[in-house]
């Protein structure tokens, strides 16, 4: 009878961890819809952001310390 209870027990457990990792696992997906649907709503609405802006890099390799780096 106590081995019946503890396999029941047991097997409670898993199903718990199951559902647990199921739902965690869900909101992970659900949230990363939601923020591509996000993003895609603010460079719908914004038309700067359809194109793709080169500064940073630009100013990343003409920084004079990079400069020096490379030239020498």
């Amino acid at each position: 009878m106590m081995l019946e209870m503890e396999e029941l027990v047991n097997e409670s457990n898993g199903m718990v961890k199951t559902l647990a990792l199921i739902c965690f696992l869900s909101l992970v997906m659900l949230m990363s819809i939601l923020g591509n649907l996000l993003v895609m709503t603010a460079v719908c609405k914004d038309r700067q952001l359809r194109w793709v802006h080169d500064n940073l890099r630009a100013s990343w390799v003409r920084s004079p310390k990079r400069e020096k780096a490379w030239t020498s």
